[in-house]
């Protein structure tokens, strides 16, 4: 909701743009509207929360060119190596520097970061949450497995990293949505 029209909200300088607005009242609102139209919960507080990023990914230098890659967060981290050193170090980073940011945001952020061009460095990230979701619905829960079974098909790379973040994703989707056996009988085709 937040990236998409009409708000696109899809980079820091977007968001910043939108709550300094000195003379529009109408675009200094558009934050908490988006929120709102989000079914998000602590709507005031995820909307500071938003800003608040927002304004560290400025300072900080991390989305250099405006166009919500964080390219200069993934230069910053790639120095650390590959794999689970970048992901340690996005980890402190993110906890570190962004206010309301916890282990479970920089989760969801690992977890949907490994898809994207140019992040493959992050290495193949599943945490606890969605690895018990795979689980639940009868996949293996770890990147290997996951990666094995995509691989399986003939994709190449790039799609099997894109394939790998959706299959993560539509799990815990299926688990937190309470659809388990609705999936179950699709499967065996009744």
């Amino acid at each position: 909701m937040l990236l998409n029209p009409p708000y696109s909200f899809h980079s820091a300088s977007a968001v910043l743009d939108a709550a300094s607005s000195p003379t529009d009242q109408e675009d200094r609102d558009k934050i908490w509207e988006a929120v709102e139209r989000s079914r998000t919960q602590h709507r005031q507080k995820t909307s500071a929360e938003i800003l608040g990023l927002a304004e560290v990914v400025e300072k900080e230098g991390w989305d250099p060119n405006s166009d919500g890659s964080l390219s200069g967060l993934l230069e910053l981290v790639k120095g650390e190596g590959e794999g689970e050193d970048v992901q340690s170090e996005l980890r402190k980073l993110l906890k570190g520097k962004v206010k309301g940011v916890g282990d479970t945001a920089v989760d969801v952020f690992l977890r949907r970061v490994q898809g994207v061009e140019g992040w493959e460095g992050v290495g193949w990230f599943v945490d606890q949450k969605t690895r018990g979701a795979l689980e639940r619905v009868g996949m293996p829960g770890d990147a290997e497995g996951v990666r094995r079974l995509l691989g399986e098909s003939v994709m190449e790379e790039k799609e099997v990293r894109k394939g790998f973040v959706v299959v993560l994703e539509r799990a815990l989707g299926v688990v937190l949505e309470g659809k388990q056996e609705e999936l179950k009988r699709a499967v065996e085709g009744e």
